[in-house]
């Protein structure tokens, strides 16, 4: 609220002030994605500014979308939110993305790492911790390549000694 004041009294005034600014990245989340197999992998920047920031994709140092219109890439939104979904045909399109947002006030700079994910290596060792009549407690010694990606889970297979594995439960 502003108040003004002379001989003649006093004024009071409600106002609301707009604080306009560059653009950063300060709600973006992510700066490393990972996809396999050419499995589509979408990309996301979101840009704060006001007034709100124009958003521009680039790789290797060319516009997508403008300087190449690669047919495995693809936007949706050009600001202050923007989506890119690459579907990485070749190991050429692994590599680092770069989000760019743009407005009166400045521009910023954001990297979206694109890595290729594999199938982990076998882990080393099962280690039997206990064993009783009806039941095994066991741990693992993880795999020395997690392929790209942390390990959520670990499938168990087991079968009757003399049976093969296509009979394991």
């Amino acid at each position: 609220e502003c108040q003004a004041e002379n001989e003649g009294g006093r004024f009071y005034k409600s106002g609301h002030i707009t604080v306009e600014f560059g653009p950063t990245f300060e709600d973006q989340l992510t700066s490393k994605e990972w996809s396999w197999d050419q499995r589509p992998i979408k990309l996301s920047c979101i840009a704060t500014a006001i007034p709100n920031a124009t958003v521009s994709w680039w790789y290797k140092g060319k516009e997508l979308g403008r300087q190449d219109l690669d047919r495995n890439f693809e936007i949706k939104g050009h600001g202050p939110g923007s989506d890119l979904t690459v579907t990485p045909l070749k190991g050429e399109y692994y590599g680092v993305y770069k989000c760019k947002a743009e407005n009166p006030y400045g521009i910023a700079y954001h990297e979206i790492e694109l890595e290729e994910a594999h199938e982990p290596s076998q882990i080393q060792q099962a280690i039997i911790d206990k064993t009783t009549a009806t039941t095994l407690q066991f741990r693992f010694v993880p795999p020395t390549d997690m392929g790209g990606l942390p390990i959520d889970a670990y499938a168990v297979e087991y079968k009757e000694s003399r049976s093969d594995w296509t009979s394991a439960k």
